[in-house]
């Protein structure tokens, strides 16, 4: 079934197909016209009223009407009969909606469990990737000349195939490169993505080494980050 925006004002978003059919030999009827009641709009169960908007033919007994935003204004069902002499009687049924199908939805979603909607799903993320934080003793990051470079602590655990904090020394450029890293919300960069270009071990202090292109600001001591 069609779904129409309430009180769509894109024109062209309020268009349906209606086919319209001859009441002799019940076939497609072209050059149809109507006036008046032969359109009747009936809005959510409530009586129904004569047209107001645009009908268009298409061919072979194919019909364009663009209803009017006034004529979608009530949410729920809306129907559409043709109510012409000379043709069958025939109904097309829609339901007015408060989302637009060609737009994006709007999901409202910001409390889970009485905690913030992205703090929940960062911790999932968080949890079920490769992550860590970054750290910036002994080493400051650096963050020019198109490079950055930070050093991390590495968190243990993660889904199959993420090594444990203390194996990540065993990892190498080449399982690395091409990856991305993530910020999570809180973090001056939050939301951004920077490519790792290098990966090494800092196995003095029990630090991953990350190289990426140079990013917005420098990262921050404990700004949570994860690896996609």
């Amino acid at each position: 079934m069609q779904r129409l925006k309430q009180s769509q004002s894109v024109a062209a978003r309020r268009r349906i197909i209606i086919r319209a059919f001859d009441s002799t030999t019940h076939l497609p009827k072209t050059g149809v016209t109507i006036a008046s009641t032969d359109l009747m709009i009936g809005k959510n169960g409530a009586a129904e009223a004569a047209f107001a908007g645009t009908w268009t033919e298409i061919a072979s007994g194919l019909y364009s009407y663009e209803a009017t935003a006034a004529e979608l204004n009530t949410l729920g069902s809306i129907t559409f009969r043709i109510n012409k002499s000379g043709c069958d009687p025939n109904v097309k049924e829609a339901q007015v909606t408060t989302q637009d199908d060609y737009g994006n939805y709007d999901c409202n979603v910001t409390m889970i469990n009485g905690s913030s909607a992205a703090a929940v799903i960062w911790r999932k993320l968080y949890e079920s990737c490769p992550s860590g934080t970054v750290e910036t003793t002994p080493d400051i990051p650096t963050n020019t000349g198109g490079v950055c470079v930070f050093k991390a602590v590495m968190a243990a655990g993660g889904p199959q195939g993420t090594p444990p904090a203390n194996t990540w020394n065993e990892q190498t450029a080449d399982h690395m490169n091409g990856r991305s890293i993530v910020y999570a919300p809180g973090s001056p960069l939050h939301g951004s993505a920077h490519q790792i270009t290098d990966y090494s071990w800092d196995a003095v202090n029990s630090l991953a080494v990350f190289t990426t292109g140079q990013q917005q600001e420098l990262p921050v001591d404990g700004a949570e980050f994860i690896v996609v």
